[in-house]
Parts: structure tokens; sequence; C-alpha cells
């Protein structure tokens, strides 16, 4: 992983580990109900009401940004596992690739998104190496976060899966 790459992990981690303390103290909530959320990711305004609230919900939570740490922070051990377990036969896997990383915005232009996106684009060859019944969908009109732009996307491939 290049060094800017390795920065920008850095980056966010910091970030979600104050997400931690801010959604533990309130703070999070706060922004929540300034519309925080949808300035950052308009995206949202156009999520069903239900989604939205379940979504929200989950930001406010320390857990979720726990995890997210915790998910950030075990990325290159996650690999190594991927390694070791380099022929998983014929097991089904749907990979969902999203168009980039994170939309180019006022808010992360100072981030490495093209680095971002090739590091993306290698990890997403290999995971279609892992199994001999692989699928990469192309999620057309999302970022990373293909659950909140196209969920659509990751239903299909969850009906798909539990069909084989």
């Amino acid at each position: 992983m290049p060094l800017q790459l390795k920065l920008l992990k850095l980056f966010f981690n910091s970030g979600f580990i104050m997400s931690v303390l801010g959604s533990g103290l309130g703070l999070i909530r706060i922004l929540e109900r300034l519309g925080l959320f949808e300035r950052i990711k308009p995206e949202l305004r156009s999520a069903p009401p239900e989604g939205l609230a379940r979504t929200k919900r989950s930001f406010l939570r320390p857990k979720h940004w726990w995890t997210m740490s915790r998910e950030i922070w075990n990325l290159y051990a996650s690999g190594q596992q991927l390694r070791v377990a380099s022929d998983l036969g014929d097991l089904p896997i749907i990979s969902i690739k999203a168009k980039s990383f994170f939309w180019a915005s006022p808010l992360n232009v100072l981030l490495p998104l093209r680095s971002a996106d090739r590091l993306r684009a290698r990890m997403h060859e290999q995971l279609m190496t892992l199994s001999r019944n692989c699928t990469q969908v192309l999620a057309e009109r999302s970022s990373h976060f293909v659950w909140v732009d196209q969920p659509e996307v990751m239903i299909k491939a969850i009906k798909t899966l539990l069909k084989q």
C-alpha cells in the first residue's frame, strides 16, 4: 500500500475513533439533527425514509464507528487471510464493485481518490481469483456506500446467492 493510502487509512481511522467519542457524548446526534449527514452524502436525501432512519440510527451509535475503525485497522490482516484462502473451489462469490471509492467533492478534494480507486480495482481483481464461481457486479451509480446509493444491487446479489 503506497504511503498516501496508508495516510488515508490513518485519516479515516482517526475520524472513526473521534466518532466513537462523539456518538457516545451525543455530538453525532446533534450533527444529525442539523442535517449534516445529508450535506456530506447528498444521496441520502433520496433514500427511502424507513431505510434512512435505520442508517442514521446506526451512525448515532458508538458501536458503528468502532466497527468501522476495526475494519480499517485490520485491512492488512484481512488481506493476509485472503492470501491463505487462495482457492475456495466453486464457492459462489459476487463481488460488488462501486464506480468510485468516493465521488469527488469539495469535502474530499485533498484525499488521494485516484490511488484509492486503483488499489480497490486491484483488490477486486484478486477477489475474482478466489473461486471458480465468481461474478462481479458493477454498481454504476455508486460510491463505496453501495448500500446507500444502490441497495437494489446488493439485494439482487443476495437473492442470486440464495438461489445457488
